[in-house]
Order: C-alpha cells, then sequence, then structure tokens
C-alpha cells in the first residue's frame, strides 16, 4: 500500500513537473517539441519568405507590364502624332510645291514678257 502510494504521488509529482516543464524526461519531450517547433519555425519561415518574394515578382512584373502599356500606348500616341505631323508637311510641303511651281511659272512668264515688252519699248525709245 505504502510503495503504490509513493508510487502514485511520485506519478503525480511528475506530472505536475511535466505541467510546469521542470522534470528531466519532461527536458527531453520539450526537446523534442522544441526541435518540432523550430522545424515548424522554419518550415513558416521558408513558407513566408517564398510568398513575399512571389508577391513581390508579381507585383513588379505587373507594374513592368503597366509601364510598358504605357510607354508603348505613349509610344503609339507619338507615332500617330509624328505620322499626322508628316502627313501635315507632306501636304503642306505639296500645296507649297504646286503654289511656288504655279507662282515661278507665273512668275517666269511675267518677267519673260514684261523683259521682252521692256526690250522692245528700250529699243524703240533709244532708234528714235
Amino acid at each position: 500500500m505504502v510503495e503504490t502510494k509513493r508510487q502514485s504521488r511520485c506519478y503525480d509529482y511528475a506530472y505536475y513537473d511535466d505541467d510546469n516543464v521542470i522534470a528531466a524526461n519532461d527536458d527531453d519531450d520539450d526537446d523534442g517539441d522544441d526541435d518540432d517547433d523550430d522545424d515548424d519555425d522554419e518550415i513558416l519561415v521558408v513558407v513566408v519568405v517564398v510568398v513575399v518574394v512571389v508577391v513581390v515578382v508579381v507585383v513588379v512584373m505587373m507594374m513592368m507590364m503597366m509601364m510598358m502599356m504605357m510607354m508603348m500606348m505613349m509610344m503609339m500616341k507619338m507615332m500617330m502624332m509624328m505620322m499626322m505631323m508628316m502627313m501635315m508637311m507632306m501636304m503642306m510641303m505639296m500645296a507649297d510645291d504646286d503654289d511656288d511651281d504655279d507662282d515661278d511659272d507665273d512668275d517666269d512668264d511675267d518677267d519673260g514678257g514684261g523683259g521682252g515688252d521692256g526690250g522692245r519699248l528700250q529699243r524703240a525709245l533709244l532708234a528714235k
């Protein structure tokens, strides 16, 4: 009876110490638990780091895509503006060229006619 009581008392004491993390066999268990916790912590840290890296990469890729889209839109707008400017310049140049050609032709005709008439008038005046 006394031995069984002592055993039960030891068991209670060990159980009590187990709850308070004092008993020797509990230290072994704690070390095992700590190792498991450390492993879990390491796994959690790795998972968190991987998730953060993936999110950052995805966000950076999205930003790059947005920048590329913006740049493409800007380039398209610039190209359209340049094309419009070139078309306007070409139209103006063609119109100017036509006008200049007409003016030059007219000027040449006028100068030629005027010069010819002037020459005749001068000769007539000098002859008199």
